[in-house]
């Protein structure tokens, strides 16, 4: 009976009910597969934001049967830049280009786990090759400050604002991870499982998350060829405005109930 009514309410909602929905991938549709590994993730908004990766070397791999019967994304982190750093040097990611652009005002919802909180690795995120403070937003990434902290990143162009809640990832557990940002706001509302989390920032971004757009990817942040992931990610959702408290809640209860997480 609760997996009928699981089912019966998460079809009730479709991410592309909500307005501005930039780009969705599942897990459990739109994959091309070269062998067992995933060139290309097909954007089931209808906007054609694929995420894809031509190199067979950098495709992650396609897992089935991982979280509530439902198959994920795989990526792997390989080398190490140092004891000091803890950092994937290299691994498995997906790029969408500058096609996501650079929006004032954004949501993100991502399900997904990692085997290792001790690396600082990033799940998604933009910037240009450098790493360069104004080149960065939208960043999720998994950082070595304390066991378990996820931090963000966004920029205004020039300045980089950056924020952490600590203690939010555990090893091999999926969790709903949103992001929910405001133009005019100093920091981004950052969520675990439909709960508000404790920040710790600095801010020093102005009110707009402008300037150039940067190619954004799953598996790494943007273009720099570092800090990569190792873990699974089961669904990525993007829209392109701050969604309401009651929106948020409907794509988070929705990821929750699709997956089983809480």
């Amino acid at each position: 009976m609760r997996d009928f009514l699981h089912k019966t309410l998460q079809d009730e909602f479709n991410p592309r009910s909500l307005a501005n929905l930039t780009t969705w991938l599942r897990s459990d549709a739109g994959i091309t597969l070269n062998g067992s590994s995933v060139s290309s993730w097909a954007d089931q908004s209808g906007n054609g934001n694929n995420a894809t990766q031509s190199n067979a070397g950098s495709q992650p791999s396609f897992v089935q049967n991982i979280i509530g019967g439902r198959p994920v994304v795989r990526f792997t982190g390989t080398g190490n830049s140092g004891a000091a750093l803890f950092r994937y040097t290299g691994g498995q990611f997906m790029t969408f280009g500058t096609a996501l652009g650079k929006p004032a005002n954004f949501s993100f919802f991502c399900v997904f786990n990692t085997d290792d909180v001790s690396r600082q690795q990033d799940v998604f995120g933009s910037s240009d090759s450098g790493g360069t403070n104004g080149a960065i937003w939208g960043q999720c990434r998994i950082r070595t400050s304390g066991s378990g902290d996820l931090g963000y990143s966004f920029s205004d162009g020039t300045n980089l604002s950056t924020g952490r809640a600590d203690s939010i990832v555990s090893n091999s557990t999926f969790q709903v991870h949103s992001q929910v940002y405001t133009s005019g706001q100093t920091k981004v509302e950052f969520r675990k499982n439909k709960t508000d989390q404790t920040e710790t920032t600095t801010a020093t971004a102005s009110a707009a998350n402008s300037g150039t757009a940067f190619g954004f990817s799953l598996g790494r942040p943007g273009e720099v060829n570092a800090v990569y992931f190792n873990g699974d990610i089961a669904e990525f959702i993007m829209y392109s405005r701050a969604l309401d408290a009651n929106a948020i809640l409907r794509v988070e209860t929705y990821l929750s109930r699709k997956y089983n997480i809480w």
